[in-house]
């Protein structure tokens, strides 16, 4: 099977930032199908880490 078969559409997690300059995340599972994602990002020359809750989508049988 070719890398990255079955893996799923892309997920956008953020998409509010006024320059697309981020990166680097980093997920943990925190209960089941509910995700911490933690990422850094670049606002003209100041750099933050921030982080996303969020819920996997609903499983699509193939």
């Amino acid at each position: 099977m070719p890398q990255g078969e079955t893996w799923s559409d892309q997920i956008i997690l953020r998409d509010d930032f006024p320059n697309v300059c981020m990166g680097y995340p980093a997920s943990v599972e925190i209960e089941e199908n509910r995700i911490f994602t933690v990422y850094w990002f670049n606002l003209f020359g100041r750099y933050y880490l921030e982080g996303s809750y969020w819920t996997l989508p609903d499983k699509i049988d193939p």
